[in-house]
């Protein structure tokens, strides 16, 4: 019966989507956000399900592997007619390469296991190589933004109704238990969590202006809350990076500006915290959200189990792995704590050791090197397009937040979008800092002014 049902809900999704490939590739060729509202539409259509229903060809098909398969058309397209292509990141195309040959031999050593370890990745590359193939401009960031908000107001909807439902004791609180079992009240996982807090990030920046609406000061505080209460310890570790990171690399008067809602939101916490604690019911609350803190040190917690467990992956890797790396499908079967009987098998909750593994050194390399050199056009460049709503500093910072979380999590593909348009403006920069050099060099020199 569980069969049935999973693939007459994989059908109901899959066979519409196929039909219409055709007009979304061509939709999503000449209007990035087109591929952004379907990608995050089916992340979020994700958090809903908490794990997709599949329909079993020989191997479980999931309704985001044709959404990917899609987009991965459309990329590929553009990166061979579109004109518009701000640059073609070299580094981010060998990581492709890197990925898929390990993904082959896998295929041929590990058969249909080398799929599944392979998915993400695959999400993650083809989705940064469609946003970075579409030049960023001042209407362009306007349309990402609406579009980001307004998912971000679907979040926070099923945030509430699942936490009003878990208040409740409502029965249904049990449906959404793979978001994380070990912590009561978290009711979203860690992607949708760091969705939110770049959200909150995007917010804090725009209220410095003076064209903010009233409704996105009422937000943050209400982000930040949220951010807090789903305990995702390490969601909260990229907040601090993201925030820290936020207040220096803004020039004086912003950073002057950002002082107002960083302490409004200081003080919100610590009365909301306050009332948590005051109020009886909500007691079990302030338990989950005060263990979470204190687990962050705990070697003997998840995140003590995590650095064992990579410990234990790095141990088995022969000296020529670490230049080829072992294929997907190979497995990550390790100790999480010394004293346990039983291996884990699941992924090792470290997407740069992942990385590792599967594409050795070299790939890991590229991964950091795309990472670097964009971070450093985006603080350094000059010129460029006039971007109010996302000014390059402010992809920075939701950069260094990815970074920082990936350490505990792999990257999960929605944030591959901030990746391909980082990659874009960071192109599109340094296109203007040489175009400056150049006619600054081409310009004629003044003539010396002749004494009279």
């Amino acid at each position: 019966m569980q069969e049935l049902f999973e693939l007459t809900a994989g059908l109901a999704f899959a066979v519409p989507l196929g039909l219409a490939l055709p007009l979304l590739v061509w939709l999503a060729y000449g209007r990035m956000t087109v591929g952004l509202v379907i990608v995050l539409a089916t992340f979020f259509m994700e958090v809903v399900y908490v794990e997709y229903p599949g329909f079993w060809v020989g191997l479980y098909i999931y309704p985001s592997d044709l959404v990917f398969a899609f987009l991965a058309v459309t990329a590929v397209l553009r990166l061979l007619f579109a004109h518009n292509f701000p640059g073609r990141s070299a580094s981010w195309l060998l990581f492709g390469a890197l990925i898929a040959a390990s993904f082959v031999v896998g295929l041929m050593q590990f058969g249909k296991a080398s799929g599944t370890d392979f998915r993400n990745y695959f999400y993650v590359w083809v989705c940064a190589l469609y946003f970075m193939s579409f030049p960023i401009d001042a209407a362009q960031t306007k349309s990402i933004l609406r579009t980001w908000l307004a998912f971000a107001g679907l979040l926070l909807a099923l945030a509430c109704l699942r936490g009003f439902a878990e208040f409740a004791g409502m029965p249904i609180a049990d449906s959404w238990r793979g978001t994380g079992s070990a912590a009561a009240f978290r009711v979203l996982p860690a992607g949708a969590a760091l969705y939110l807090l770049d959200t909150l990030v995007i917010l804090t920046y725009v209220i410095t202006s003076r064209s903010a609406n009233r409704w996105m000061w009422a937000a943050v505080p209400v982000l930040l809350v949220a951010v807090l209460v789903l305990q995702h310890r390490s969601v909260w570790i990229a907040a601090a990076a993201a925030i820290a990171t936020l207040y220096l690399v803004f020039p004086g008067q912003v950073r002057l500006r950002l002082a107002r809602p960083l302490a409004a939101g200081a003080l919100i916490v610590a009365v909301v915290g306050g009332g948590l604690i005051g109020y009886g019911k909500l007691d079990t609350l302030t338990y989950r959200v005060t263990e979470s803190a204190a687990k962050v040190t705990d070697e003997k917690g998840t995140a003590g189990g995590r650095i064992y467990g990579w410990q234990q992956l790095l141990m088995q890797l022969e000296p020529e792995e670490y230049v080829t790396g072992k294929p997907f499908g190979s497995g990550y079967e390790r100790y999480d704590f010394p004293d346990v009987r039983w291996k884990a098998t699941y992924d090792p909750h470290n997407f740069y050791l992942q990385t590792l593994l599967r594409t050795g050194i070299p790939g890991l390399a590229l991964l950091l090197g795309v990472y670097l050199i964009t971070l450093r056009r985006l603080l350094r460049g000059k010129g460029g397009p006039t971007l109010p709503d996302f000014p390059p500093r402010l992809i920075f910072v939701l950069l260094v937040a990815q970074m920082a979380i990936t350490v505990a999590y792999r990257l999960p593909y929605e944030q591959a979008i901030w990746i391909g348009i980082a990659i874009s403006m960071a192109a599109s920069l340094a296109r203007a800092s040489r175009a400056e050099v150049a006619g600054v060099a081409a310009a004629p020199p003044r003539a010396e002014a002749q004494p009279s």
